[in-house]
C-alpha cells in the first residue's frame, strides 16, 4: 500500500484515511482532485516542475520512515494521474530518484544511534497504552484523519486497560518534524471514560518527560502538546 497517496487524497477531502501503522489497512481511493492531469493519448513528458515536485514528495516520504521502497515508488508514479502516460526515461528518472533517497536513507540510518528518539517516542507511545491511553504514529494526513484512526483504534482495543484518552500527530506534523525542531501531538479524553482532557494531557506530558523529552505542556484544552528539539530519526521498514 502506498501511503502518501493515501495521504493526499486525505489532503484533498476524501474519506479513506491512512490505517494506523500497526492496524488494518485499508484500500486507497482510485482517484483524487489537485494531481497532475497528462492526456491520455499517449506518454507525456514531465515538466520541470513535475519532477521538482516528485522529487521533494520522495524526499520527505524517505525520511519520514513510514513507507517501503515499493510505497515510495508507486507515489511517485501514481504523482501522476495515469502512470502509464508516463515516457520510459520519465520511469526510469522516478526509479533512480526513489532509489538513490532510499540508498542516502540507509547511509544515514547506519551512523543513528541503536536508539533514536522516534524509537524513544515509540517506547512512550507504547507506556501511554498500557494507560488507557490510544496513542498513534502518523495518524492520517490530517486532524480530523487523527480523529476517526483513533476511533476506529478505540474499537479495536486490546488492551487489558479500558481506553480513557488519545494522542496522535498525522503525516503533516510529521513532514514538519523533519525540517524543523518540534512535533505536535493533538490529545483529547474519551466521553464518558472518566477523564478529562486536561489529565489526558497531563498524563500525556508527564509520560513523554520520563522518557527524556523536552515537552511544551499546553496552557489550555485547545492547544496541542509540543516535544521540543525533537531530532526525527526513524528507521524506515526493510
Amino acid at each position: 500500500m502506498f501511503e502518501f497517496l493515501k495521504r493526499l487524497f486525505s489532503r484533498e477531502g476524501a474519506a479513506t484515511p491512512r490505517a494506523p501503522e500497526r492496524g488494518i489497512e485499508r484500500p486507497a481511493p482510485k482517484a483524487a482532485p489537485g494531481k497532475i492531469e497528462l492526456a491520455t493519448s499517449g506518454p507525456q513528458a514531465l515538466s520541470d516542475e513535475d519532477r521538482a515536485d516528485i522529487s521533494d514528495i520522495v524526499a520527505k516520504l524517505a525520511q519520514g520512515g513510514f513507507d517501503t521502497r515499493d510505497d515510495i515508488l508507486e507515489a511517485a508514479r501514481y504523482y501522476v494521474s495515469d502512470p502509464s502516460t508516463l515516457t520510459p526515461a520519465d520511469r526510469a528518472w522516478i526509479d533512480a530518484t526513489v532509489e538513490r533517497a532510499i540508498t542516502q536513507k540507509r547511509r544515514d540510518e547506519a551512523s543513528w544511534p541503536a536508539t533514536t528518539e522516534w524509537d524513544r517516542l515509540d517506547s512512550a507511545f507504547d507506556a501511554l497504552a498500557d494507560q488507557g491511553v490510544v496513542a498513534l504514529h502518523n495518524a492520517g494526513y490530517t486532524m480530523s484523519d487523527g480523529r476517526e484512526e483513533v476511533a476506529e483504534a478505540a474499537r479495536d482495543w486490546k488492551r487489558a486497560v479500558r481506553p480513557v484518552g488519545y494522542v496522535f500527530y498525522h503525516g503533516q506534523d510529521v513532514e514538519r518534524a523533519i525540517v524543523g525542531d518540534r512535533l505536535m501531538l493533538a490529545y483529547g479524553a474519551f466521553a464518558g471514560a472518566g477523564a478529562t482532557t486536561t489529565q489526558i494531557g497531563e498524563r500525556i506530558v508527564a509520560t513523554l518527560r520520563r522518557a527524556g523529552f523536552n515537552v511544551d505542556a499546553p496552557k489550555d484544552d485547545d492547544e496541542r502538546i509540543a516535544i521540543l528539539g525533537l531530532d526525527w530519526r526513524k528507521r524506515s521498514p526493510v
